[in-house]
């Protein structure tokens, strides 16, 4: 499933090619994506302008002009954004579900073989209080995210750190991959519990996340199967990865121990059990 670093990668690269675009047509060709899409969706988006892009952890929220709406775009385990020129126009493929046309030629495709995404367009006066948004964590990029304040948010807490990092109540947006190398960067175990983190680790912990996050956003993301950017090019993140991925081979910290993979809530984690105290 798309994490930040693939969310935001995506934002910025739609970034460059809708904003100030008008929608002329929208084409839905399968409405059972993880919610249904409404019947009035095709009309409510047409004649719409695109106003901002934005990212709220793992979603995409697409602003516009004259609209009391947005729209609220996740990707799923399997989603694809595509843009397409008029001249680079190919007929639609089987999962190609959306399509959304611009006045200007181009077309949006929403790709989604196993429909987990979904595309939901959300009142602007419910947003605050929107289920899928309203009990989200802090943003790791935020300004005042902080040793301090994490501190805070695993206080009173009997979770372990990759648990903890991995729930999106406490921390937005970051996934399985993301936690792994930023908790190898800051040699910290997956398997310590949050209550045991002093101030100085919480410090390097953050710092290690805002670091991860920056490099694989510059990236484009990590593809390891189904993510392309809009324009068709994969991340390459993968190609840095310390730990994940990595189970037997050589830790690219100490030069000694063997990467271990463990199951932690029957997820995959990778670590270093001599860098990772």
């Amino acid at each position: 499933m798309p994490e930040l670093p693939e969310v935001e990668s995506v934002k910025v690269n739609l970034e460059k090619r809708i904003l100030d675009q008008t929608i002329e047509k929208v084409e839905v060709h399968h409405r059972g994506l993880r919610w249904p899409i409404p019947h009035n969706f095709e009309t409510l988006l047409e004649g719409k302008k695109v106003k901002m892009l934005a990212r709220r952890a793992k979603y995409l929220l697409l602003h516009f002009e004259q609209a009391d709406f947005i729209l609220l775009w996740h990707l799923g385990m399997s989603g694809r954004v595509q843009i397409v020129t008029p001249k680079e126009l190919t007929p639609r493929q089987a999962h190609d579900h959306v399509e959304i046309t611009f006045y200007s030629g181009l077309k949006l495709r929403f790709r989604d073989p196993r429909r987990f995404g979904a595309m939901l367009l959300v009142p602007l006066k419910e947003l605050s209080c929107f289920s899928l948004l309203s009990s989200l964590g802090v943003e790791p990029l935020d300004n005042n995210f902080s040793g301090s304040f994490l501190l805070e948010l695993f206080k009173n807490r009997s979770l372990t750190l990759k648990a903890a990092l991995l729930n999106q109540k406490i921390i937005s947006g970051l996934g399985n991959i993301y936690v792994c190398e930023a908790l190898h960067c800051a040699k910290l175990s997956p398997l310590r519990l949050v209550k045991t983190i002093n101030h100085l680790e919480a410090d390097i912990l953050v710092k290690a996340i805002q670091d991860v996050l920056r490099r694989a956003i510059i990236a484009g993301g990590s593809t390891l199967r189904d993510h392309r950017q809009p324009d068709g090019k994969k991340g390459t993140f993968q190609y840095t990865f310390k730990v994940y991925g990595r189970e037997g081979e050589q830790c690219l910290q100490c030069h000694h121990v063997e990467i271990k993979r463990i199951l932690q809530s029957n997820r995959s984690t990778f670590y270093c059990a001599r860098c990772q105290k």
